[in-house]
């Protein structure tokens, strides 16, 4: 039995229009996309497949996939072969995929579990749903880069005063008077101290 047999079992399409849609999902590649064109819902659809491939289908919920949930599975990894993790429960790493089929995902699934040391569960997720979960990688990485930003920040900030107050007691160590000497002393040899503090460096690297 097909996802299109258990959707017109559930009599969410007609049987005249099998055969029509059948044709349509192996010429696009697609057959989510086809049955959304026909007013299927993602629900339905969702559901039909997660019976079709006996996998428990699972809506998931923002606030479960935190940062910690986040770092289990690399962003490259659950864009390239469509899963991501949507939570721990019971000791063991919750796998939400769009395709249950794609065998190479399956054992990239398989190679994280081992390499976190914690078994796994399979939830059959929808698009929108991936989709969301993809956007919070990305909101992850923003506030990372933000966060550097303000360290950056602060930490050129930091090193300005210092170099400010290392001037300072130079002048008042050599008691050099040397008006002309003194207005050599720009903000421009501020900068280069800057420049070449090591954390300064170190914030820049990053």
């Amino acid at each position: 039995m097909s996802v299109l047999d258990i959707l017109l079992k559930k009599g969410i399409i007609a049987e005249k229009d099998v055969i029509s849609l059948k044709k349509r999902a192996e010429s696009s590649g697609s057959l989510d996309d086809v049955l959304k064109e026909a007013g299927v819902s993602e629900e339905n659809i969702l559901d039909s497949k997660g019976e079709y491939h006996g996998i428990p289908v699972r809506k998931v919920v923002d606030s479960e996939v935190t940062s910690k949930i986040l770092e289990y599975v690399p962003e490259e990894s659950a864009s390239y072969y469509g899963f991501v993790p949507i939570g721990v429960k019971d000791g063991a790493l919750e796998i939400g995929i769009l395709d249950p089929d794609n065998l190479t995902a399956r054992d990239a699934i398989n190679f994280i579990s081992s390499k976190v040391s914690m078994p796994y569960k399979i939830f059959l997720i929808s698009q929108s749903d991936f989709d969301r979960v993809i956007k919070l990688y990305k909101g992850l990485s923003g506030e990372v880069t933000k966060a550097l930003t303000e360290l950056e920040t602060e930490f050129v900030s930091d090193a300005l005063a210092s170099a400010k107050e290392e001037k300072a007691e130079e002048k008042k160590a050599s008691k050099i008077i040397d008006d002309e000497g003194d207005q050599d002393i720009t903000e421009a040899g501020d900068t280069k101290n800057i420049e070449d503090a090591p954390i300064t460096k170190i914030v820049a690297t990053i």
